[in-house]
């Protein structure tokens, strides 16, 4: 519970700092250089800052860039190494990444949905999905309200099955410590369940066994079955699994 509270103080704490940080003379400048207009480059800020905010509420999740504008800004900064290392430190505790779209390995359409979750429940600035029309950028990302409806039904339905996953793992239960996922932890599981089915010890059983003999790993009181591996387990067993 210690661990909670002090994770929660640490993210309010970085939150602070992001919302109050205050961008160098020389950024701006450079930025004005950039964009060309200081209304733009106050645009660009305030959807930079939302940016770090997003990244800083989606704890190391993957989610989209969906402005041209403010990858502009976040590259210009990274470029400023000294500051954007002691910034980062400060916002995140680690090193903030910058993955150009083309090295994703999965379409930005599958992860800008989450980026607008992240920005509308934490009540961050929309700036950054109307940063590219207001700036009128060439080649900017211009999101119609019909572009952002659509993303809003997928990140629901993206939270629909979270849930559900919830509801699934809290009828599987978990009890007692917590198991790394090592090599061999399938076994650890099945071992550490003392009742139900077991595994013939031979090999680590793959997550479709465990999927496979769900109903009797979820019959055992004593279970104990890492949240680290109950997606991995639930996706084998299908639409029709537990």
């Amino acid at each position: 519970m210690s661990s909670q509270i002090n994770s929660k103080m640490r993210r309010k704490g970085r939150r602070t700092f992001i919302e109050n940080y205050r961008f160098s003379p020389s950024f701006e400048a450079k930025l004005r250089e950039e964009l060309g207009d200081a209304r733009h480059v106050d645009t660009a800020l305030e959807g930079l800052r939302a940016w770090y905010l997003a990244c800083l509420c989606a704890g190391g999740e993957l989610i989209g860039m969906p402005s041209k504008t403010v990858d502009i800004a976040w590259h210009e900064m990274i470029l400023r190494t000294r500051e954007y290392h002691g910034f980062c430190q400060r916002a995140f505790g680690q090193y903030l990444h910058h993955s150009p779209d083309s090295t994703l390995d999965i379409p930005m359409s599958a992860i800008l949905p989450e980026t607008l979750r992240i920005v509308e429940e934490n009540k961050l600035s929309m700036v950054l999905f109307t940063a590219d029309e207001d700036t009128g950028i060439p080649g900017g990302y211009l999101w119609s309200a019909t572009e952002l409806h659509s993303m809003r039904d997928r990140y629901a339905a993206d939270k629909a099955v979270g849930s559900a996953k919830r509801k699934r793992r809290a009828a599987w239960g978990t009890s007692g410590g917590v198991y790394s996922a090592v090599a061999g932890r399938y076994t650890r599981v099945i071992t550490a369940l003392g009742h139900g089915w077991q595994a013939d010890g031979a090999e680590p059983p793959t997550a479709a066994e465990m999927a496979a003999h769900a109903e009797e790993i979820a019959d055992d009181g004593a279970r104990v079955v890492p949240a680290s591996i109950l997606d991995e387990i639930e996706d084998a067993a299908g639409p029709s699994g537990r």
